[in-house]
């Protein structure tokens, strides 16, 4: 999958992402070799944030080469969740996780499979997406819209979450600030 660059772009990597390439690749050789390592979520984290800073700049054309492998990389990710939402007992720790995040979430990555929508039900269900949602919580048989489709409503959601957060974050600092303050 290696496009050639433009003759414009600089050949070759740039500092930074050479030596993320390195420890990405020593971190993987370490792990086959069966090595244990400690603290394997600051590895996903910091991909993680890596990724995100990368859908945040992909309306560069430069990026949209990207794409596919973000296309292949969320089917490998799905399909992950899936199994674990398909094939875990109730009382599944991971299970549990999944349940706990999908309820605030008014959507969920799934695998489809077409003409089979008793699968994608149970994966909701079992789930319980939805369930908290600020937007979009009515009853799984009450007529309306599919409110996600529209940009508006993708929006409004964003604005909400984003509200939530910050409100969070302002409580907190407040409580931070006045435990501080001697009364």
């Amino acid at each position: 999958m290696m496009d050639q660059a433009p003759e414009n772009e600089p050949q070759g990597l740039d500092t930074i992402t050479g030596a993320f390439v390195i420890a990405s690749w020593r971190a993987i050789h370490a792990m086959l070799e069966g090595h244990e390592l400690r603290d394997r979520s600051n590895l996903l984290r910091g991909s993680a944030f890596v990724l995100h800073n990368i859908l945040l700049t992909m309306q560069y054309l430069r990026d949209q080469s990207l794409i596919k492998d973000l296309a292949v990389l969320s089917l490998e990710l799905t399909r992950f969740l899936d199994q674990i939402v398909l094939n875990a007992p109730p009382d599944d720790p991971r299970l549990k996780a999944l349940q706990e995040l999908a309820r605030s979430e008014p959507m969920w990555p799934l695998l489809v499979r077409p003409g089979d929508n008793k699968l994608s039900l149970a994966k909701l269900e079992k789930l319980q997406v939805g369930e908290h949602t600020p937007i979009g919580a009515l009853p799984r048989n009450a007529k309306r819209p599919a409110s996600m489709a529209t940009r508006s409503n993708r929006l409004a959601l964003d604005l909400v979450k984003r509200y939530r957060i910050g409100s969070k974050r302002a409580y907190r600092l407040g409580k931070m600030a006045s435990s501080r303050i001697p009364l």
